[in-house]
């Protein structure tokens, strides 16, 4: 029995010894997991913080992507709609562009034309001033050339009757020889011809030009009136003497006036008219004085003249 105590005391002796041995190695163990545990602590709290602040840049990316998909679906939209307009650039780009080439074709054929009519021009130009030095002459008014003044107050073309129909639109008998007689004296300026010569324009370039001498006015004035209708005649007036002078010297006109005739149902209206002012009725034809500027039927004194229905 007590040999069984013995070792069973032995045994518990080993026991113990072990238990011991174990403990210091689970101590060992304890610490060096302790120590392992701090480490992977410290290591956890670094990655948490670091997963943080990744979390934290992840967010502001996210939100920066969100701001970029926006803007990039604003140019989306912007460029979609450039699109759309340099396509419609393109398409009229290219219509401009044929009709460009359809212009050039036009223009070198205007060109063509041009070029003609500038040939032509230069011909009738030429033929023109010929025109013009057959009635420039070297005398002043010669009796000899009345029939050349008279045959002028029938060169007119469209532009002039355009005029005449203007100057007379809705008007009366004697406001219609007023409107055009006004027009003739205040709008062509009075001009004499270059010493010693005598220029007779025609009705369409004094229009022109705007200005012209005591003929060139008459010329135009009577030929306005008779494409409205009237009767007129051209006055060559010797203002360089009197009636009784003409018993002595011979008749050299160097004025031209205008008459218009006056149908008798027209000149009680005339003489209401001229009442009490200077006026000159040769029977039923009314003075006119374009140089004056002054009213119809004026005149400041009368002198000797020959007068040419036209």
């Amino acid at each position: 029995m007590s040999r069984i105590i013995k070792v069973l005391g032995i045994l518990l002796v080993l026991l113990l010894c072990v238990s011991v041995y174990e403990i210091n190695d689970y101590r060992t163990l304890y610490k060096e997991s302790e120590q392992n545990y701090k480490v992977l602590k410290d290591s956890f709290n670094e990655l948490n913080k670091n997963f943080e602040e990744v979390q934290k840049n992840n967010e502001d990316l996210l939100q920066k992507i969100k701001s970029l998909q926006e803007s990039f679906d604003d140019l989306q939209k912007e460029y979609n709609t450039l699109y759309e307009n340099y396509n419609d650039l393109q398409n009229k780009y290219s219509d401009l562009e044929d009709q460009y080439t359809e212009k050039e074709k036009e223009y070198a054929d205007l060109e063509k034309k041009y070029i003609l009519l500038q040939e032509n021009y230069n011909y009738l130009k030429k033929k023109y001033n010929d025109l013009e030095k057959r009635y420039t002459f070297s005398n002043p008014i010669d009796p000899s050339l009345f029939n050349v003044y008279i045959k002028r107050v029938s060169v007119y073309d469209q532009s002039i009757v355009n005029l005449a129909h203007n100057l007379a639109d809705d008007k009366s008998f004697l406001g219609k020889i007023s409107s055009i007689f006004n027009y003739v004296a205040y709008r062509v300026s009075y001009y004499p011809d270059p010493p010693g010569m005598e220029i007779i324009q025609s009705p369409i370039k004094t229009y022109q030009i705007k200005r012209g001498d005591c003929e060139d006015q008459a010329i135009f004035l009577a030929c306005l009136l008779k494409i409205e209708g009237y009767r007129v005649r051209l006055n060559f007036v010797d203002r360089e003497h009197t009636f009784d002078d003409l018993k002595k010297e011979e008749f050299t006109p160097n004025h031209v006036t205008v008459s218009v005739y006056i149908p008798e149902e027209y000149q009680d209206e005339i003489k209401e008219y001229i009442s009490g002012k200077k006026y000159y009725i040769d029977g039923d034809w009314l003075w006119l004085e374009p140089t004056s500027k002054s009213y119809i039927g004026y005149t400041d004194e009368i002198y000797p003249f020959v007068c040419f229905e036209v």
